[in-house]
């Protein structure tokens, strides 16, 4: 079973033209590269969180400060293969972007626009789930800080729609991740604009399903075949007369190089963006409040200071302090 890159004008029993299917492998030849160290940025910076949950774990257990000095050296050691294998990525980025814009000049053009009619019998043809895929799930979870800025609340939705955007880079999200990124930044700048936010929790989830969708009985129509690939190769066309049909029938090989694929079966994916927004609460208090707290806790003591001096005892009893602790909290 062949399989092919995401694209969002392909849908399952689709006619696609060879050149359509040459210029995707040409471009997965060309992301190849890219895809690949991104997965070892990705996996390394994942290491890195973990190490360091793991050293202030260390550190709650009291291991000795020799061997956490030790971890803080490997730690080091990470970092910097991180900031090597970033810099790759952005040279391998550059690199794959002027080839693809070359691809695109050179080849663009030249991918057949005419989409003929399925030519699937759907009357006869069945549509089966079977567990054919690979089943996998990344999930990542961040926290943003809405920062005091003077735009603040166009930055903190930047920042979230630039890292869901950069999040959802596979295949098989394909050119719905930036409409991601813009939905993401309406929401945050809409509770920004609206509440006073301390930050944002985003959960992103990205998941391949185990189900695949197989068309099973595959069942051609003739007639729409015919039309479809006359459609396809007019240099190249089926007569349907029957003297034509006859010479086909009997000739033994074609000296055609020219085939017809059909999307005959497909695998799903899914998507999750969650956000958890933390509210700004702060306690004021003014200065017309704490002047009226003054003078009752001034007419407190006095009468607790004219009790004591009748009674004979010295300082303020505890049943004052706990009366002052009363009125401050």
């Amino acid at each position: 079973m062949a399989s092919i890159p995401a694209d969002d004008t392909i849908v399952l029993g689709s006619v696609i033209h060879p050149s359509k299917i040459t210029y995707f492998q040409k471009v997965s030849e060309i992301e190849s590269p890219v895809n690949s160290i991104e997965d070892h940025l990705n996996t390394l910076i994942e290491s890195s969180h973990n190490f360091e949950m793991m050293y202030n774990e260390m550190i709650n257990m009291g291991v000795e400060q020799e061997d956490l000095m030790k971890m803080k050296g490997e730690q080091k050691k990470l970092k910097k293969e991180m900031a090597k294998t970033a810099i790759n990525l952005g040279n391998a980025t550059i690199m794959s972007q002027n080839k693809l814009r070359i691809l695109r000049e050179r080849e663009g053009a030249k991918i057949t626009k005419v989409v003929p009619n399925s030519p699937i019998d759907w009357s006869q043809t069945e549509l089966k789930h079977l567990p054919l895929a690979a089943d996998s799930m990344s999930l990542d979870v961040h926290y943003f800080r809405n920062e005091d800025s003077a735009d603040k609340v166009a930055a903190h939705a930047q920042s979230i729609s630039k890292h869901i955007s950069e999040t959802f880079t596979s295949g098989r999200v394909g050119k719905r991740k930036s409409n991601l990124g813009k939905s993401a930044h309406n929401s945050v700048l809409k509770q920004t604009n609206n509440h006073n936010l301390e930050g944002t929790i985003i959960i992103t989830a990205d998941c391949l399903h185990k189900q695949a969708v197989v068309m099973d009985p595959f069942i051609i129509d003739p007639v729409k075949s015919v039309a479809a690939w006359n459609l396809m190769y007019p240099d190249d066309p089926i007569e349907t007369d029957p003297k034509s049909i006859y010479e086909s029938a009997l000739a033994k090989t074609t000296d055609s190089s020219n085939t017809m694929h059909v999307l005959s079966g497909m695998t799903k994916g899914s998507s999750f963006v969650g956000m958890v927004h933390l509210l700004k609460q702060e306690s004021t208090k003014s200065a017309q409040t704490g002047a009226s707290m003054a003078t009752e806790m001034r007419q407190e003591m006095s009468k607790y200071l004219v009790m004591s001096e009748q009674s004979g005892s010295f300082g303020p009893a505890e049943q004052v302090s706990e009366s002052m602790k009363a009125l401050v909290s």
